[in-house]
């Protein structure tokens, strides 16, 4: 049992790390959409400071990139377990009752059936 307690442990923090992989990349997503088109207008407008906001926007998507990245192949960790194994041969034949009895879907065999 604590094979699966720990291999459950596993699972959860490799979740736990995804997830917050994800909220970083999507805040450092939202500052580099926030940051780079106002330092562009900044660069424009002749203000030396729109430069600094530039550099931060272009180090936020990287950073957004990067933690998509990152979060991807954490993430095929998990996805790896769940590959189907190998087929089972006997899936799509049909299998007949072992009861001798015939059951109530059998034609002639109720009250009133014709």
């Amino acid at each position: 049992m604590s094979v699966h307690m720990a291999e459950l442990e596993r699972v959860a923090g490799i979740r736990r790390r995804v997830g917050m992989l994800v909220t970083l990349a999507v805040i450092a997503g939202v500052g580099a959409w926030l940051a780079g088109p106002f330092g562009v207008v900044l660069v424009v407008a002749g203000d030396d400071a729109g430069w600094l906001l530039v550099g931060a926007g272009a180090l936020l998507l990287a950073a957004c990139v990067t933690a998509i990245v990152f979060a991807a192949r954490i993430r095929r960790a998990i996805a790896q377990q769940s590959l189907p194994g190998k087929e089972n041969p006997h899936f799509d034949e049909p299998v007949p009752s072992q009861d001798p009895r015939p059951g109530i879907a059998w034609a002639g065999s109720q009250l009133g059936s014709s």
